[in-house]
């Protein structure tokens, strides 16, 4: 009777999450981000067979910048449906639901039905998971998705004996499809290995985990011809956006720097992503969601994502992009489950017996107030006039600009989205000739000049001022100009 019970609420809630997101995801293309611009131009290309390259640059690169396994996903969406921004938003919101049932089947291990079904219906409704599951076509979703498929089978290949077994594959399999999804599946593995260490597995398994990750890895990394910036180079850059300030390796104190301001920046994030309400209160609230964590952390040291969890967060304290709210999505259903089990933990220790009934009317709050931010899903993001302006500006270049022409702009890939021109980005320099030396290598014969970028004020206008006589107004959208550059 229970199970056909806890069926029914499944089913119902199940319907109720996709007359949301029918409602709610987009079919028009407004993201100005550049990644996810970035991510469709790759599937355009594999969908027909032109391989894994930016065909949105001059040399048209491999791309090693991002791991293939998305574009690969979105390709089949194009391959027979076109440019559908829709069923792509689609695509990814269901793997956001198929996510949920095996994040419970993990908490189903760690604290039983009750607590499992509780901690999923939180994740299923915290603001940014629905924002990240309707709002925009990025790789957070699907690696939420891979990784929960990973960690599921990784808690059961833990109670296998043997070591060639379907859990076993499972798992591997996942390991290396997260990896291949976005870069940071790195801390799955290691999250991964560790355990089987601390667990005292057997040997051939933590080998078979070692050896299965490590060949597809270094093959992958065989693959990279270096036409592209990557993200490892990217990493020991003081400030991407300043790049002239060095790396870390020549002012190591600037990574403890990056650590302290990347362990402020998730400190904030606790409270916003956990009690958006409450955003009055944050400083206090994150301060006590913190001190539950670690000691949820320090009493819970049998959970399979135990190690996964804390080498991620570590990561992304040190990461240089402070992009911290889609960063946090594969760890928030951990951060909710350490969060009330420091709480039990702590409630414990001052009664000396836990006091259940703490748990369930506190997650039942938080999950009233998940529930009444609902509304704000369903009002339509307004883009800011220059965003607007920008967007605007590449109906004009589409029309009357030459289809070999190279754009130099702040959002290439945006602007190859939208244009069809090839599209560079400018140096981000203060060396003005470096600029100039760029732009003459790209050919380019355009140069976009929005209002929204700092970094734009920053570089682009000190070259446009020292060569005004190089350059004539070809159109313009409010403050947004597009400027052809004169050849001699």
């Amino acid at each position: 009777m229970r199970k056909f019970f806890f069926r029914k609420i499944v089913f119902v809630l199940s319907i109720l999450f996709f007359i949301v997101i029918f409602k709610v995801i987009p079919h028009e293309f407004f993201e100005l981000g550049g990644d996810s611009a970035q991510y469709i131009i790759l599937a355009e290309n594999i969908a027909r067979g032109g391989g894994y390259r930016a065909i949105n640059y001059p040399q048209e690169p491999f791309f090693y910048h991002y791991p293939p396994l998305f574009p690969l996903l979105l390709s089949f969406v194009i391959y027979f449906y076109s440019r559908n921004i829709y069923l792509m938003h689609f695509l990814i919101a269901l793997m956001s639901y198929v996510s949920l049932f095996f994040i419970y089947g993990i908490f189903k291990q760690c604290s039983g039905k009750k607590k499992a079904f509780l901690y999923t219906i939180l994740l299923a409704t915290n603001w940014v998971c629905i924002l990240y599951s309707t709002k925009h076509i990025l790789s957070d979703i699907p690696y939420f998705f891979i990784s929960s498929v990973c960690l599921f089978f990784t808690a059961k290949y833990l109670k296998t004996e043997s070591v060639f077994n379907k859990e076993g594959a499972f798992t591997l399999i996942a390991l290396v499809l997260g990896y291949f999804m976005r870069y940071i599946g790195i801390t799955l593995f290691l999250g991964i290995v560790i355990l089987l260490i601390v667990e005292k597995a057997r040997f051939k398994k933590i080998i078979f985990m070692f050896l299965g990750f490590l060949i597809p890895f270094f093959l992958w990394q065989m693959f990279n011809p270096g036409g592209i910036v990557q993200y490892s180079k990217q990493i020991y850059l003081i400030d991407p956006y300043r790049p002239y300030l060095g790396t870390v390796f020549l002012h190591p104190q600037y990574l403890l720097l990056r650590f302290v301001e990347g362990a402020v920046c998730f400190y904030k994030s606790l409270a916003v992503v956990l009690f958006p309400f409450f955003s009055g209160f944050s400083s206090y609230l994150s301060l006590i969601t913190l001190v539950f964590i670690f000691i949820g952390v320090w009493s819970n040291k049998k959970c399979v994502f135990r190690y996964y969890f804390i080498i991620y967060v570590f990561l992304i304290m040190v990461w240089p992009y402070r992009e911290i709210y889609r960063l946090l999505i594969p760890v928030i259903p951990f951060i909710y489950f350490y969060f009330f089990s420091g709480l039990d933990t702590f409630l414990l220790f001052l009664f000396k017996k836990k006091n259940v009934f703490v748990f369930y009317p506190a997650a039942v709050i938080i999950l009233c107030f998940n529930v009444l931010k609902f509304p704000e899903y369903f009002i339509k993001e307004k883009l800011s006039q220059s965003a607007l302006d920008f967007i605007a500006i590449h109906s004009w270049i589409k029309q009357y600009a030459p289809k070999n022409a190279v754009i130099i702009s702040r959002k290439p890939t945006v602007s190859y989205f939208y244009s069809g021109r090839k599209s560079v980005i400018y140096p981000f320099s203060l060396d003005i000739q470096k600029i100039e030396q760029e732009f003459l290598k790209a050919d380019a014969e355009y140069i976009i000049v929005d209002d929204f970028s700092e970094e734009t004020r920053y570089y682009l206008l000190p070259f446009i001022v020292r060569y005004k006589h190089k350059l004539e107004i070809a159109h313009q959208e409010g403050r947004t100009s597009l400027l052809k550059i004169l050849k001699e």
